[in-house]
């Protein structure tokens, strides 16, 4: 089977304890969405380095610039991406992450 139709079927996978980690509960749905869809681009490319215009979030996220802005820098804030130096313009290279494994009982405390 040809691996690039292979990739496009395969789908996007966030772990129980990834949506019950504080890191999560924190986000807002958009950057919640953001995160999905960095994902999705990370399973087409086999890379956790993505790269993803702010005009192409707000396409796929259907949502205006400033929830886009606001989303990526909230998963920045948490831990789920570090913005990298590769982007031009207004394209942002991402290394997708994900933050350590909360203790039992720590949905809802304060962000570290």
């Amino acid at each position: 089977m040809n691996e690039a139709k292979f990739n496009h079927r395969q789908g996007v996978r966030v772990y129980c304890w990834e949506m019950e980690h504080p890191a999560y509960r924190l986000l807002d749905p958009t950057a919640r969405a953001l995160l999905i869809e960095l994902r999705a681009l990370e399973s087409l490319t086999g890379s956790a380095l993505v790269s993803l215009s702010v005009r192409d979030a707000r396409k796929r996220l259907n949502v205006t610039q400033r929830p886009v802005e606001r989303a990526f820098k909230a998963l920045e804030a948490h831990g789920w991406i570090k913005e990298s130096n590769g982007g031009t313009g207004r394209r942002r290279v991402v290394l997708l992450k994900s933050p350590l494994p909360a203790s039992p009982g720590a949905v809802g405390e304060a962000d570290e």
